[in-house]
């Protein structure tokens, strides 16, 4: 996990029994404390360059309607790459993997269409990771088993 300390984001160790679901709501708040908007028209832009006290010029947008700080761009790649780091640490982890396809297949209603690809995505790995890996092929399929047990007919 990373941490905002003394202006730099810092390394945290996360705990190896630490859930998926407790990283991800971390990783949020982190994001929801980070100085950043998201406008999707000219109201709510105007209103983020009020609430960052900018102007047009000093933003970088970061895609999907995000804007930053020029200025907070390293702390930003720093925050993301940490997080990014911390994730693929924890995908050595049995229980956080078994966690983290559980929570992501009911997320993305497996039940429905049985159909991963977006679990896969949500987490930022391929069909190819799968395939790589016993831990990760055995953790899926333990998931998927277990959450359509417990899903009956959704």
């Amino acid at each position: 996990m990373c941490v905002l300390m003394g202006g730099a984001w810092r390394f945290k160790m996360v705990k190896k029994t630490d859930s998926y679901l407790r990283v991800k709501q971390r990783t949020q708040k982190q994001f929801d404390k980070f100085p950043m908007f998201f406008a999707f028209n000219n109201e709510q832009f105007e209103e983020g360059l009020k609430e960052l006290k900018v102007k047009p010029g000093e933003l970088l947008n970061i895609g999907s309607g995000g804007f930053i700080r020029k200025k907070d761009r390293a702390k930003f790649t720093s925050m993301n790459s940490l997080q990014d780091r911390t994730h693929r640490r924890l995908l050595e982890n049995k229980k956080y993997v078994y966690d983290m396809f559980r929570y992501e297949l009911a997320n993305h209603e497996y039940c429905i269409t049985y159909d991963d690809t977006d679990t896969l995505e949500s987490v930022g790995l391929t069909q190819n990771d799968i395939n790589k890996s016993d831990l990760l092929r055995d953790q899926l399929e333990k998931a998927k088993k277990d959450y359509l047990k417990s899903a009956g007919d959704c």
